[in-house]
């Protein structure tokens, strides 16, 4: 579906972690610079406050009273969130409830002229899961046809109330594709979010060019500029490159020797008994001989299925999540160990592609990995030692640090 683009462009600040872009807008907000209403997304929950809690916006923002949605004995959060955006009021939530968003909520938002900022981008694409006997018996009771172009489209030919809501709801939205190996659904974000003059759209994330979302606005011709750093008074990108060349201290031995291919410790060759040894060997001779790190200053990471065997010995409390975000709990650490080698969703990947688009999939594993690294006191400006086993990976770091230089190394 290609979008008639008579509306506003949607803003990018693509800007890197500690570049200051959330206090840039807040202060934006503050100013009056950016008109309320305004709904306010984040993935995080310290952000946009909870039930019990407020959350950074509404201590940094306490003039502009924002909201954030609840669950009630009558009402959940998203009949809740549509009440609010009625009501015209400032609201602040999840990427998850955003994604529950429906078109007469949309409807007031372009009522209201909101002001949409969206911090990190959404997950523009995802997989729902149903069995080819649920499928097929949706389309032999005439509830579900699909299209030339793989696209579901759900007949409200008699009322349906059950466990195929989600996907009734989606079909109606015009999101729902079958995947390219005809086993799984393939759900996009509605778009009807962002084919409207009135509604202005941020969103701050980095790398822009690794998100799904980036794919998304290419594939429905939705038009989006990038804002000048100084537009929101941040540190530029070079600036932090500098600063983190300076600080990070990437380890360089015998211990990546048995992770040279470029497949090297991603999800399917972290099923190899003989690679979860290897790792887990290489991060204790790292950690130990090579760092003579101690546990409470170091952090480390590899996919879930992976981390009982591949747990160091001396260090297995000190694992994290490959995707953690936006905690402060590790900023001490001065040693991260980063095992894994990062590939998207190959069925969501193939999606975009069937739809016209395309995807970096290396400014999307670069992204995933700086996040992780930055739980860590590089955040801080303090210096840290990584040890990034995967050749992949390592010369994706290297080559980011060297981005002004003129050096690339394949990846």
């Amino acid at each position: 579906m290609e979008i008639n683009n008579k509306f506003k462009k949607i803003q990018i600040v693509d800007a890197i972690m500690g570049s200051g872009k959330t206090t840039g807008m807040f202060n934006k907000i503050a100013s009056g610079d950016i008109k309320l209403p305004i709904l306010y997304i984040s993935p995080y929950l310290q952000e946009v406050g909870s039930n019990s809690e407020e959350g950074r916006i509404q201590k940094s923002l306490p003039d502009c009273e924002f909201i954030s949605p609840k669950a009630s004995s009558l009402n959940s959060k998203s009949s809740n969130i549509e009440e609010l955006i009625k009501e015209g009021s400032n609201v602040a939530c999840t990427h998850n409830l955003m994604q529950l968003l429906t078109e007469t909520a949309i409807e007031h938002l372009r009522k209201h002229e909101y002001t949409v900022i969206i911090d990190e981008a959404i997950d523009a694409f995802g997989t729902i899961e149903i069995s080819p006997s649920d499928l097929q018996n949706l389309q032999d009771l005439s509830f579900i046809t699909i299209d030339a172009m793989s696209q579901l489209h759900w007949d409200d030919i008699r009322p349906y109330e059950g466990k195929f809501n989600d996907i009734r709801n989606a079909c109606k939205r015009g999101s729902v594709f079958l995947s390219s190996n005809s086993r799984l659904l393939m759900w996009e974000f509605p778009v009807a979010l962002f084919s409207s003059q009135e509604i202005e759209v941020w969103v701050m994330t980095y790398p822009f060019n690794g998100t799904f979302m980036k794919s998304f606005f290419d594939i429905h011709n939705i038009k989006y500029e990038l804002v000048a750093d100084d537009v929101l008074g941040l540190k530029s990108e070079k600036e932090i490159i500098d600063e983190v060349s300076r600080n990070l201290d990437i380890y360089e031995g015998k211990n990546n020797d048995f992770f040279k291919s470029k497949t090297s410790l991603s999800s399917s060759n972290l099923d190899s008994k003989a690679v979860r040894t290897a790792l887990s060997k290489s991060m204790r001779n790292v950690a130990t001989t090579s760092w003579g790190a101690s546990a409470e200053n170091l952090l480390w990471t590899t996919f879930k299925k992976g981390v009982p065997e591949v747990a160091p010995i001396g260090f297995k409390s000190r694992h994290v999540a490959c995707n953690l975000r936006a905690t402060n709990e590790y900023a001490d650490c001065s040693h991260v160990m980063y095992g894994v080698n990062v590939f998207a969703n190959p069925e969501i990947v193939k999606h975009i592609t069937a739809r016209g688009g395309s995807f970096d999939k290396d400014a999307y594993a670069l992204g995933e990995m700086l996040q992780l690294l930055w739980r860590g006191c590089m955040r801080k400006g303090e210096p840290m030692k990584v040890f990034v086993p995967s050749l992949r990976m390592r010369n994706l770091l290297r080559n980011w640090l060297a981005k002004y230089d003129d050096v690339v190394l394949a990846a």
